[in-house]
C-alpha cells in the first residue's frame, strides 16, 4: 500500500519548496489564481482543488503528483519543464540594482556576486509588490540590507 502525505503542512513545505524565490504575484500571472489564495496556500497550509494543483504543478514545472501527495520526485528525470515567460520589468530591476549598489557602496562593502544577486532579487520583488500596493517598501528594503550586511 502507498504511503500517501495527508498533513497540508507538508504540502506548504513542498509548495514553498517548489516556488523558491518567486513570488505569489508571478504565479498568479501564470495560473490565474487569485495572489492571496496561493499565499493562503503557503502560509495556512491549505490545500488546492485538483485543477489549481494542476495548473500551479505545471506553472513550478514539478509533478503534481508529488506537489500533492509528497509521492516521488519534485522532478523526476526526464521530465519536460515548461518554459515559462517571466516577464522582467526593466526599470524595477535597474532600481533594485542601484538601491543595492548604493547601500554598498555607502557602508564601504564588498559582496560576492552570488550574494549580491540574492539582495537584488529580494528588492526586486518588493519594488513588483509594491507596485500593487502590498509592501511598505522602505521599512522592508531597509530589514534587507540589515539581514544582508
Amino acid at each position: 500500500m502507498l504511503e500517501f502525505d495527508s498533513s497540508n503542512v507538508k504540502f506548504a513545505e513542498r509548495f514553498s519548496l517548489a516556488l523558491g524565490t518567486r513570488t505569489a504575484l508571478w504565479l498568479h500571472e501564470q495560473t490565474g489564481i487569485p495572489a492571496s489564495t496561493l499565499s493562503n496556500y503557503r502560509k495556512k497550509g491549505l490545500m488546492p482543488a485538483a485543477d489549481a494543483a494542476c495548473r500551479i504543478a505545471i506553472a513550478l514545472g514539478v509533478d503534481v503528483t508529488w506537489l500533492v501527495l509528497g509521492i516521488g520526485e519534485m522532478r523526476p528525470s526526464g521530465a519536460v519543464i515548461p518554459y515559462v515567460n517571466t516577464r522582467l520589468d526593466p526599470q524595477a530591476l535597474a532600481t533594485a540594482i542601484e538601491i543595492v549598489d548604493g547601500w554598498l557602496r555607502d557602508a564601504n562593502k564588498d559582496v560576492e556576486s552570488k550574494h549580491k544577486a540574492k539582495i537584488v532579487t529580494e528588492i526586486y520583488t518588493l519594488l513588483l509588490e509594491n507596485d500593487q500596493g502590498n509592501t511598505p517598501l522602505p521599512q522592508q528594503i531597509n530589514r534587507i540590507l540589515r539581514l544582508a550586511g
